[in-house]
């Protein structure tokens, strides 16, 4: 999930603005350091401008917490979030979508420390929050893959399933079958695919991804070696259980692509 999505439009001033600005630029360029002062800053003018008690002071704290957890400063950005998230159901109400964002991101920053069970309830939660005000959003898309990959880290492939099934649906309705966005999805899906012994489903699924990767960033991008690590984990244990099963028909290669001008086969 984005660093930040909290975007309030109406009363934010134009230093709040220009705060925004500067750490979505440092956060996509990976400059968290620098990030953290931005947000310090943000937080300190927010407090000035609008009261400890308001929900764009809980934005900009949002913002900090988010960049500690990006640098592994767990128990700073923890109470961060918490009250952030305090503030923003005493001033919207438990139910609103600000609300499923910081659940979502609190959520995040718990897996991380291995609370998955306080996680999961969180993210369950924003989920169906989300699912009231717009079922058919990329938000509710990248929650129902956040909630389905934390089941995964569990074991429960079954119940991982649905959510990643809904999250490709959902990614598909909102930004067409090819796009970018999907590939994520597909992958992880695929994943539970070939954990739950349906290896064909989920060779199917790495290739549609890797084709839409491949088509958007080329043949040699890191993202692309990535799902052709998966691929080619099907593409090994197609050929090993042929080999453990004592098959006399003879395997051909299968080319899964190039990087850095290496012909991966396997």
């Amino acid at each position: 999930m984005a660093a930040m999505v909290l975007t309030p439009s109406r009363g934010v001033t134009e230093a709040a603005k220009n705060f925004q600005v500067q750490l979505e630029e440092l956060y996509e360029a990976g400059k968290y350091v620098e990030a953290v002062t931005i947000a310090e800053r943000y937080v300190a003018a927010a407090n000035e401008e609008y009261g400890e008690n308001h929900i764009y002071y809980a934005t900009a704290m949002v913002w900090l917490a988010n960049l500690h957890r990006d640098l592994g400063r767990y128990s700073k950005a923890e109470p961060l979030m918490r009250r952030a998230l305090d503030i923003h159901e005493k001033t919207l109400g438990r139910s609103h979508p600000h609300v499923a964002t910081i659940l979502h991101h609190l959520g995040l920053l718990l897996q991380d420390t291995n609370r998955l069970t306080e996680a999961e309830l969180l993210h369950r939660r924003a989920i169906a929050i989300d699912e009231v005000w717009n079922p058919y959003d990329s938000d509710v898309a990248d929650g129902y893959d956040v909630l389905g990959l934390l089941l995964q880290r569990t074991k429960r492939y079954a119940e991982a399933e649905p959510f990643h099934r809904r999250a490709v649906q959902v990614a598909e309705d909102v930004f067409g079958r090819d796009h970018p966005e999907v590939v994520t999805k597909l992958n992880n899906l695929g994943v539970v695919l070939q954990e739950t012994d349906r290896p064909t489903e989920a060779e199917r699924l790495f290739r549609r991804a890797l084709a839409i990767e491949k088509k958007r960033s080329g043949p040699e991008h890191t993202r692309v070696a990535s799902l052709l690590d998966n691929l080619g984990w099907r593409c090994q244990s197609k050929i090993l259980n042929t080999w453990s099963g004592h098959r006399t028909a003879q395997i051909d290669p299968v080319k899964c692509g190039k990087i850095n001008g290496r012909e991966i086969r396997f």
